[in-house]
């Protein structure tokens, strides 16, 4: 038996994984488009808590 709290903690860990991974694909369709000081900006404001995913 996996206990709530460890459930829970999967599932931010996926949910992080397929952030990221949606992050860098769109990162690499933006990066023809934008400069890149301007992702960088964007990427730092995604980082509020680990747990919220963008999706």
């Amino acid at each position: 038996m996996i206990s709530k709290q460890e459930s829970a903690a999967r599932m931010c860990r996926t949910s992080e994984m397929l952030a990221s991974q949606n992050r860098r694909v769109s990162s690499a369709n933006n990066k023809i488009r934008e400069r890149p000081s301007m992702t960088i900006r964007k990427r730092k404001g995604e980082r509020g808590s680990p747990c919220r995913s963008p999706l």
